[in-house]
């Protein structure tokens, strides 16, 4: 079970996603556990872990369109790698890699690189269709 004194929503997002690929039999309750604290931190309009929702709601919850609103907020704030591979992956499980365009053309400015991230931004290029 999720300790409820762990602050740091990555590293609970972390536990999760374990509990939940090796089948454990808490991981439900976990996952819950997690969900009532993104709720939480809703309610008190905080969207400092909007990267880490978006991950829950597209890896846990299997919401890609959710995820990619998420993804797509936390974007307009925040620009690392991470923010770009949670929009690019969000976009493709919602069917619609055009959404990732900017993560896709800011890809290409930066000339940053990473196998996963190249893979990724390569997949929604051929999707749209560029």
């Amino acid at each position: 079970m999720i300790p409820v004194d762990t602050p740091v929503d990555i590293l609970l997002l972390r536990r999760v996603q374990a509990a939940v690929r090796s089948r454990a039999s808490d991981a439900a309750r976990d996952a819950d556990a997690l969900g009532e604290r993104f709720a939480a931190l809703r309610a008190r309009g905080d969207r400092v872990h909007l990267r880490e929702e978006a991950r829950y709601t597209l890896e846990i919850e299997g919401k890609p369109d959710a995820a990619l609103a998420l993804a797509l907020d936390d974007w307009r704030v925040q620009k690392e790698p991470l923010d770009a591979r949670i929009v690019l992956e969000a976009a493709l499980a919602a069917h619609k890699p055009a959404a990732a365009r900017d993560v896709v053309d800011w890809i290409a400015a930066t000339h940053l690189e990473g196998e996963r991230l190249a893979a990724l931004a390569q997949q929604a290029n051929t999707e749209i269709g560029r």
